[in-house]
């Protein structure tokens, strides 16, 4: 980051302009949080980082494989209800 960029903060609905220095210090003391919690608990300090060599990786692969065609196939199960429905209604005129 460049001290030209302009930094934004959003309070509710609404971007305010705020000091870069400010930014900067709010995001270092989040992540200083993150990683005392992550080691608290005893997770890695890069979670993704260690799943990306985990021993479970092709399982979980396959999982989400599966998840997105079971999601895939309820989205258009979903469609084509919606359209039988728009069809008895436009009958219905």
């Amino acid at each position: 980051m460049t001290p030209n960029n302009v930094v934004f903060k959003l309070v509710g609905p609404v971007l305010v302009k705020q000091d870069q220095a400010e930014a900067k210090a709010n995001v270092d003391k989040r992540l200083e949080f993150i990683r005392g919690e992550t080691s608290v608990l005893g997770l890695p300090p890069n979670p993704l980082m260690t799943l990306t060599r985990s021993p479970h990786r092709k399982r979980i692969e396959a999982q989400l494989q599966d998840i997105e065609q079971r999601s895939e196939k309820k989205k258009l199960e979903v469609l084509a209800f919606v359209i039988y429905e728009l069809i008895i209604l436009s009958h219905l005129l």
